[in-house]
């Protein structure tokens, strides 16, 4: 028999969980822009460098609802003492970078991976190549052939079938050391990934 809309959706909320998502990288690799779309939809107009925002949006899994609380942080170092506060209870870490600005990705390695690590050990770990709509921007690539660098490319990231991997080839780092995070570039199947995870994990 079919239960009574009321009914359904009081089963809903019964099994209703939170999830506590805390998005990191550096300023103006495009952190919120993949929240504000995601979340509402919307993509901003101009860039505003974000201190502490939050945004909540709902998935559905299976017949339950999922509350993803998402936190965007400040990227400045002027920060860096207030972020690790938002890190208390997390349930799942994006790392971020700009597929545009090859610094973005050197500080995965060097600032971004080692602070939540250290942070939120054994939490989940997504990172994303934010901008890559601009990999091939003629103004882009032709600032980054004035200091001999290019975009950050799919053959700068090795991807292991068992989760994923990430090793900058140029980066002195152990093989040991390796990262263990789920690597996804662009936001376009961000939703997936979250689903996937939160069944996994949640």
């Amino acid at each position: 028999m079919t239960q009574p809309n009321g009914t359904a959706q009081a089963g809903r909320n019964r099994g209703r969980k939170e999830v506590k998502m805390v998005i990191v990288g550096d300023g103006g690799c495009g952190k919120t822009s993949l929240l504000m779309v995601y979340a509402k939809g919307a993509f901003p107009e101009t860039y505003a460098p974000s201190v502490f925002e939050k945004y909540i949006t709902t998935i559905t899994i299976g017949n339950k609802d999922v509350d993803l609380h998402l936190y965007d942080t400040a990227g400045q170092e002027d920060y860096d003492r207030l972020r690790p506060l938002s890190y208390q209870d997390v349930n799942l870490v994006l790392i971020c970078y700009d597929v545009t600005s090859p610094s973005s990705f050197d500080n995965v390695l060097i600032k971004w991976y080692p602070e939540v690590h250290h942070f939120c050990r054994g939490v989940p770990i997504i990172l994303i190549g934010c901008k890559t709509d601009l990999r091939k921007d003629k103004e882009r690539v032709r600032k980054l052939k004035t200091s001999q660098q290019e975009p950050i490319t799919y053959s700068q990231v090795f991807v292991s079938v068992d989760g994923v991997r990430l090793l900058q080839p140029s980066q002195k780092w152990s093989p040991k050391e390796r990262l263990q995070v789920h690597w996804f570039e662009t936001s376009v199947f961000l939703q997936f990934v979250l689903l996937k995870l939160c069944m996994n994990h949640f």
